[in-house]
């Protein structure tokens, strides 16, 4: 099972829990993100410091796993995003930059990355109806990120593929929950803050999914075989072992709920 230092497991839950420096980068990002380069995201980057001191790479994020569907929360519950949205990172070194024979490379290995300092923040647009169901935020969406609440700011796991064994970075957002009912999607955006530059590197829109009313709420799912993944890999996700019931058992449901759903340490976790 991958370790990781302490303060790594509070990027993934609430904003009052997060450690000193994930809450003074958040506040500097939505301070000065206005002055912050778009412009040049997800192009390559030559890093001076930091871990990729000397490297030319360009990173790209991809989002994997989102909900289908939620429930949006009121005063009384928070009710989390289930699945999960789940963004894979990826790494691509430039070799031979500058010269006819430039070309680019995946890391051949993400097992020696050092996670620490490498950042995913989430952000939530509307989809207006007269759009269509699906628009870029840059299209006419509505910026909804103060609806967001819980963790929008985390660092990634390593999680090791079933297939291959090898070890990939995503970034799971396993606390995060919406107070408005419409359609909607998630933009990613990508920083490692110890490194120089540390702009905005890598930035993907996710699938629209639709929150609805606690009345109107479908029934949630069992959990994706990603969701269960992760979980049986240290990360803290919810795990529901079967479909919810309908509303008319809600009360019967809820009871049998709470026991089938784990907060995924690894202890709670590893009987998936």
């Amino acid at each position: 099972m991958e370790t990781f230092p302490p303060y790594v497991h509070g990027f993934s839950h609430s904003e009052l829990m997060a450690p000193p420096l994930q809450l003074q980068f958040q506040h500097t990002y939505y301070h000065q993100s206005v002055r912050l380069p778009t412009n040049i995201i997800g192009l390559a980057n030559y890093f001076t410091e930091g871990r990729f001191a000397g490297q030319t790479l360009r990173a790209e994020l991809r989002e994997i796993q989102r909900p289908e569907y939620g429930r949006r929360f009121g005063a009384v519950d928070k009710r989390v995003l289930d699945d999960p949205p789940v963004v894979l990172l990826r790494f691509f070194e430039i070799l031979d930059a500058g010269t006819a024979q430039e070309r680019e490379m995946e890391i051949q290995t993400y097992h020696d990355i050092l996670l620490a300092g490498l950042m995913c923040m989430a952000e939530l647009f509307e989809l207006p109806e007269n759009l269509g169901f699906y628009h870029a935020p840059d299209n006419g969406c509505l910026n909804r990120t103060p609806w967001l609440f819980g963790a929008k700011f985390v660092e990634p796991y390593a999680i090791k593929s079933d297939e291959t064994g090898q070890k990939h970075l995503l970034f799971t957002f396993s606390d995060l929950a919406v107070q408005l009912e419409g359609h909607f999607l998630l933009r990613y955006r990508f920083f490692d803050i110890f490194s120089n530059p540390s702009r905005i590197l890598a930035e993907c829109h996710g699938e629209p999914f639709r929150m609805y009313s606690s009345k109107k709420a479908p029934s949630l799912k069992e959990s994706t075989t990603l969701t269960k993944r992760l979980g049986t890999q240290g990360v803290p996700v919810k795990i529901r072992k079967r479909r919810r019931a309908p509303r008319k058992n809600k009360d019967l449901a809820d009871r049998k709920d709470d026991q089938d759903m784990n907060s995924a340490s690894p202890s709670s976790s590893s009987s998936v």
